[in-house]
């Protein structure tokens, strides 16, 4: 019995050893792919995006805008890198070993890093959009809402 017994922990000790190597790949493999599908050139990308934002906003002096320019995307370099860790997170509880894989191969091939270039580009162009979808939804809620309310002051502004 006893030598069953050993077995049995043998076995079962070995199987959790083996599953905890296949979880152990899981994060270097979602790195990899945030890695890949995020593009080569994200700081290019955040300066750029920093740079539209800035000549289409109104309300900024030269130097402002000159301090912005220059401050903006570091700042939003460091929370992308916080964000990026956090995905990365997310995709290795979600994904098992095999589909990290088959994403890594595929974002690392020349067709995936092409699309993933453009992927970045479309996410930004998302963004604008999203936030154009809250602002005109934010502002006509609150619209009717202080016309079936009366506010005034702060709760009057979206």
């Amino acid at each position: 019995m006893r030598i069953f017994t050993g077995l049995l922990v043998a076995l079962v000790m070995g199987a959790a050893v083996t599953m905890a190597r296949a979880e152990d790949a899981r994060p270097a493999l979602a790195q990899r792919y945030v890695e890949l599908a995020v593009g080569e050139g994200v700081e290019k990308t955040l300066r750029e995006a920093v740079r539209v934002e800035l000549a289409a906003s109104t309300g900024y002096s030269d130097p402002e805008r000159a301090w912005l320019g220059q401050n903006a995307p570091r700042i939003l370099a460091v929370h992308m890198e916080q964000m990026l860790e956090r995905m990365t997170g997310l995709y290795a509880e979600r994904f098992t070993e095999e589909e990290l894989r088959a994403l890594v191969a595929f974002h690392d091939s020349a067709i995936g890093r092409s699309i993933a270039v453009k992927e970045s580009a479309i996410a930004l162009d998302q963004r604008m959009e999203v936030l154009a979808l809250q602002q005109a939804y934010t502002s006509e809620l609150m619209g009717k809402f202080c016309a079936a309310f009366s506010c005034s002051g702060a709760a009057a502004k979206p």
